[in-house]
């Protein structure tokens, strides 16, 4: 457990997913200011949308790109 708390009240993840769901890609492009808090946002993130299916849509490309804003 640290010490170390967030500073701003929100952050956001940058994911590339391809058309069935699985992150090709996950960054966080705007910190909370704590690597932790960061880094726990990042790892649920991960494990909750392999849990979600997206929505069956005809696109004309093969990845989905999209930023994740988490507030708190």
């Amino acid at each position: 457990s640290s010490s170390e708390t967030a500073l701003r009240t929100q952050m956001k993840i940058q994911t590339v997913l391809d058309l069935n769901g699985n992150i090709l890609e996950a960054n966080v492009v705007q910190s909370s200011g704590s690597k932790e808090v960061d880094k726990i946002c990042l790892n649920a993130y991960r494990t909750t949308i392999q849990f979600t299916k997206l929505p069956k849509i005809k696109v004309n490309k093969e990845k989905i790109k999209a930023n994740l804003i988490i507030s708190f």
